[in-house]
């Protein structure tokens, strides 16, 4: 935001001279956020082990070696509150939006925080925020924690998703008395929430979420 507008510009600030590259706008129909303020940020890989490419060729074929940024909510122009959710990646800069669960709703003056459990997975927590009425303080607040966690899928995720995108119980059903209790615990939960493991190829997207009381 400045003053009274809201902007969807980045600025990049060089460390090494202190010096800001300018407002950086979107060009062509490339996919880009919104314009708006009151959201929040944070890194989705640890920054301390963050490898930079040695080459452009490496920059070119490496994707882990980018930053992943998450963008989160907020507020629009019209001041309404926002739903979405976007990935920056920070050396080309691409932005991709985010699918959240429909059970989630937007909010803004929210915190949001993070935890790297390893260096490509995070643990984002989010909590607070107001759902309408930027000035408004008496207006309805959002008094849950969400918590979603990214990371690179394992082996045994992508097993998964290829194994309930399209499943047969019949099949399943003949095999499920040879595998381990906690995979037929795990097949069970997920053919009986009918939950969407097909964007498990997705190298950073949502493993779960809660919505929790304020204090757990």
């Amino acid at each position: 935001r400045q003053r009274f507008n809201r902007v969807h510009e980045i600025h990049i600030l060089n460390t090494s001279s202190w010096c800001w590259s300018g407002p950086i706008i979107p060009s062509g129909n490339e996919p880009w956020p919104c314009l708006r303020s009151l959201h929040s940020a944070v890194c989705l890989l640890d920054p301390d082990f963050i490898s930079p490419p040695r080459d452009d060729h490496e920059c070119h074929h490496s994707s882990l070696f980018e930053q992943r940024l998450l963008v989160i909510w907020g507020q629009n122009k019209l001041s309404d509150q926002i739903d979405d959710a976007w990935i920056l990646k920070t050396n080309s800069l691409k932005w991709e939006q985010l699918n959240l669960p429909g059970s989630l709703d937007g909010r803004k003056w929210h915190s949001s925080g993070v935890y790297h459990p390893t260096p490509y997975e995070a643990i984002t927590i989010t909590t607070g925020g107001f759902k309408r009425g930027e000035t408004s303080w008496n207006c309805p607040n959002h008094s849950d924690t969400v918590i979603m966690k990214f990371g690179i899928p394992t082996l045994y995720n992508l097993c998964m998703s290829a194994l309930c995108a399209n499943y047969d119980m019949e099949v399943i059903d003949k095999v499920m008395s040879y595998l381990p209790r906690h995979v037929m615990a795990d097949i069970r939960d997920v053919v009986t929430k009918q939950a969407d493991f097909t964007a498990l190829f997705n190298p950073y997207i949502i493993l779960d979420y809660s919505a929790k009381p304020k204090y757990v």
